[in-house]
């Protein structure tokens, strides 16, 4: 289920008809406000589960998600923000997925309650957050120490625009991670002039970002991403992952 500009209830009977389902991926621009309750429609059988909302690849042309051609990123921040505002978070629900291994979140559609729900699932080895996830990296670190022993591996992309992430412009939302408040810091180069580098967000910033990757080499939980790139601390990641911008340490 990729590509649409919005997902609306009428998808649970889609969801309730998944018997003996084992990935899923639904990737859109809006998901209506009881999508998430409605993800216990799932079958216990899913063992990968990725949800990706907004802007999830990083200098994606708007128009080809079906948005129209907009001429300026004011009006592109206006129509994502309309479209997104009521995107709810993962988490405040209970979802009965004994056997999901594998976890992708994108977008802006974390809060404080997505690591509670994280922490409740059994045997999920493996979380993965995109490029625009709006988590707070504060809040990983602690999780990361005191609660995610279950969890062998996190994966982090780190947004690269081109432009300022649209995807941190909307969020109404009351129950969100801490200092997420929107503001993008400015894009590091990494390098070279004219390479793309990291661009940093309120919440999650260069030192921040190695902070979370010495929690994970602190615990033993493996750590993967172009969180590598960013901060330095990727050796085996120089080629393609890492577009040209990786660190020195």
């Amino acid at each position: 289920m990729v590509n649409h500009v919005r997902i609306l209830a009428d998808v649970r009977p889609v969801l309730q008809s998944f018997a003996c389902l084992a990935s899923l991926t639904i990737e859109s621009w809006h998901f209506y406000p009881s999508f998430m309750d409605d993800l216990r429609l799932l079958p216990p059988t899913l063992k990968l589960l990725a949800l990706w909302v907004g802007e999830h690849k990083c200098r994606r042309a708007i128009a080809a998600a079906g948005l129209g051609d907009f001429r300026s990123l004011r009006d592109t921040r206006r129509i994502i923000s309309r479209l997104s505002e009521q995107s709810p978070p993962f988490g405040d629900v209970q979802l009965n997925l004994p056997n999901l291994s594998v976890l992708h979140l994108n977008g802006d559609i974390l809060a404080n309650s997505t690591f509670d729900l994280i922490d409740s699932l059994p045997s999920l080895s493996t979380v993965v957050f995109g490029p625009h996830a709006n988590f707070d990296a504060a809040l990983l670190v602690n999780y990361i120490y005191d609660r995610w022993s279950h969890v062998l591996m996190l994966g982090i992309d780190v947004c690269e625009c081109e432009s300022p992430s649209i995807v941190f412009a909307s969020s109404s939302r009351t129950d969100k991670p801490r200092n997420t408040g929107g503001t993008d810091k400015p894009r590091g180069t990494g390098g070279a002039t004219g390479v793309a580098g990291p661009r940093w967000r309120a919440g999650f910033d260069l030192d921040q970002a190695r902070d979370v990757v010495a929690a994970c080499h602190a615990t033993h939980l493996g750590i993967t991403g172009t969180i590598l790139c960013a901060t330095g601390t990727g050796a085996g990641m120089v080629g393609e992952r890492c577009n040209g911008w990786c660190r020195q340490p």
